[in-house]
């Protein structure tokens, strides 16, 4: 098993949740790929998301799927599945 954080928590009650950009999450899929990862599992909360960093989540999404690995993402807390590059993949 390989555990790659992509932010640190959250350490007063009055902070918001901990979240992550675009970019910051397909590096960690695309060093977690390389590291020989055979399944991601995400559960996480992205900021509002860039067009630069959509393209680079995608390149990343096609990038697991051409090598074999199942990316597997949460549905979230928020009550609501929003329309992101991980939710539109195929």
């Amino acid at each position: 098993m390989l555990i790659r954080p992509i932010f640190t928590e959250a350490t007063t009650a009055n902070a918001q949740m901990p979240n992550a950009t675009a970019q910051e999450l397909a590096a960690a899929i695309k060093e977690c790929i390389e590291a020989g990862a055979q399944s991601i599992n995400l559960s996480l909360s992205l900021e509002q998301p860039s067009a630069k960093g959509e393209r680079e989540l995608e390149q990343v999404l096609d990038y697991a799927a051409k090598r074999g690995v199942i990316v597997a993402a949460a549905a979230g807390n928020e009550g609501m599945l929003v329309s992101t590059a991980i939710t539109r993949h195929p």
